[in-house]
């Protein structure tokens, strides 16, 4: 009997095969704890801020924990993506999650003392919240772009879906957690489980085949400095991808802002809804997502990448824009749903865009750039959070959600180099 080799099993493996794959599936399984962790320690955050804080400078606050923790990313995103390519990608992941697991340890202590509260305890606990932000900066973009390191090319773009695919549906179930587990343990025990996470990924990275090499072997022998400016060249160079950052920057910027940063008060002072409810509610974004994720799945090696992004960024937009101008919480559901089937349409496609057309030696820090998105949305929360306080978020919403769907009709008519990427 023939056998066959695993070079060519690779080049005929179709879709379903990539489960066969053993590092495929452990990191689907490592997507299944990050997509645990983050809830948990997000929801203890801003419900801790917002019960903490007075009532008049709760917005401001909250604000505040975002820049935090958008300034920690921010800060070292850029680095964490050089890092991922000058260096091997699973050394550098289980680094950082082995730190994190110490980080989240020493915060949940904090917030298990007797008598913590607001004042005084702001400038101890926030610092401690930000490393929360340092860890997503190295995390996110090691962890994506291991997807193009574990599948053959060719299986990139499904390899791509399938990994959102599994963190949407984790995310169901986890953000439904964050806010029950926040009301029902408080903050310092929901805080407490998210060390679990950290320490499981690490054991899965640990059973890894892949090689232990660095994904540009020739980083090592420049400065950090020049590895980070290496990943800007490269958007000056390509439109498409530079378009592909820049629209993923404002649709991130904008809706945080609007959908989370500040959504513990309006959840609380609009809709009248306590963490249990908020929690509900997010099962909509998380819907949505689950059910954008499947389409694309369906759809396998799908085509016009570049028109389906914009599309869904505009989506994206409309979907803001009913959020804020809504007083219903049903209305508010279904705007949640859109905007999560939207935003992972535009989240999917743009890492299918990067993994396909980025040089791998340089993958790592282009995808660190497409999520310093989430460092800018964050970093100007303290922004947000002062002008919602001096003009109401009833009025600063609905005009995010006019500029984000105006710029997104703008880049649509106008970038033809991302809108007709095959």
């Amino acid at each position: 009997m023939a056998t066959v080799s695993t070079s060519t099993w690779l080049r005929e493996a179709g879709p379903s095969d990539l489960f066969r794959l053993h590092d495929f599936r452990l990191l689907l399984a490592i997507q299944v704890a990050a997509g645990l962790r983050g809830p948990l320690l997000w929801f203890a955050q801003a419900w801790y801020v917002n019960d903490a804080a007075a009532d008049g400078r709760r917005v401001l606050l909250l604000g505040v924990l975002a820049t935090v923790n958008g300034t920690a990313f921010l800060g070292w995103s850029l680095f964490g993506g050089a890092l991922a390519d000058r260096y091997p990608r699973r050394t550098m992941l289980m680094a950082s999650h082995l730190a994190g697991a110490a980080c989240v340890t020493v915060t949940a202590a904090v917030l298990l003392l007797p008598g913590v509260g607001g004042g005084g305890w702001f400038f101890i606990i926030l610092p401690l919240f930000a490393t929360y932000g340092l860890m997503n900066a190295q995390d996110l973009p090691a962890r994506t772009s291991l997807v193009a390191d574990l599948v053959p090319d060719r299986l990139v773009i499904t390899a791509v879906t399938v990994n959102w695919l599994v963190l949407a549906i984790v995310m169901l179930i986890a953000n439904y957690l964050g806010g029950v587990l926040v009301q029902r343990l408080g903050f310092g025990l929901t805080y407490a489980l998210g060390i679990a996470p950290h320490l499981v990924i690490v054991l899965l990275l640990s059973r890894l085949e892949l090689a232990n090499v660095a994904a540009d072997a020739e980083a090592s022998g420049r400065s950090l400095l020049r590895n980070v400016h290496d990943g800007f060249a490269y958007l000056r160079r390509d439109p498409a991808v530079r378009w592909t950052v820049l629209v993923m920057w404002v649709s991130v910027t904008g809706a945080v802002n609007v959908l989370w940063t500040l959504g513990a008060w309006w959840m609380d002072e609009v809709l009248g809804v306590d963490p249990t409810g908020w929690s509900v509610l997010t099962v909509f974004w998380s819907i949505g997502m689950v059910a954008a994720s499947a389409l694309l799945f369906a759809q396998g090696d799908y085509r016009s990448k570049g028109r389906r992004y914009l599309v869904a960024a505009l989506t994206y937009a409309a979907a803001v824009l009913v959020y804020a101008v809504s007083r219903s919480v049903l209305l508010t559901g279904a705007a949640l749903l859109v905007a999560g089937f939207a935003f992972q349409n535009q989240q999917t496609i743009a890492t299918a865009i990067l993994q396909t057309v980025v040089p791998r030696n340089l993958l790592g820090r282009v995808t660190a750039l497409l999520f310093l998105s989430q460092g800018l949305a964050q970093t100007l929360g303290l922004g947000f959070g002062a002008l919602g306080q001096f003009m109401g978020l009833q009025a600063m919403f609905p005009a995010i959600g006019l500029s984000m769907v105006a710029i997104a009709i703008a880049v649509l008519l106008m970038q033809q180099p991302l809108r007709r990427l095959p």
